[in-house]
């Protein structure tokens, strides 16, 4: 049971890359293609909570594991903290 707002489920995504592709190219895709994303695509990774682009960051490794090293966050006005 959910006791408070904050106590709601959402989902946040990290996306690395965005690209369009024809359908032809999306039909020739299979397993072990390499498909190519602009250089540092790593350092501009959009932080979406569900959907909507809340913030900025960097992919980086810490102790062994992948992570988002946050560098903006867009507050409820949309101004950068």
């Amino acid at each position: 049971m959910i006791n408070s707002f904050e106590e709601l489920p959402v989902k946040i995504e990290f996306v690395l890359g965005k690209k369009i592709m024809n359908l032809y190219e999306i039909d020739d895709l299979c397993a072990k293609r390499i498909i190519s994303l602009l250089p540092e695509s790593e350092k501009n990774i959009e932080i979406r909570v569900n959907g909507a682009l809340t913030g900025y960051g960097e992919l980086v490794e810490v102790d062994d594991k992948l992570g988002v090293e946050i560098h903006s966050w867009l507050s409820g006005n949309n101004n950068v903290k």
